[in-house]
């Protein structure tokens, strides 16, 4: 899943796409 997270950039943020994973 985290993968799946890294994989599109988020534009909020670029180093904490794990953590937007969660929410």
């Amino acid at each position: 899943m985290k993968i799946l997270l890294i994989a599109a950039p988020r534009p909020d943020s670029d180093g904490t796409a794990m953590h937007m994973g969660d929410g």
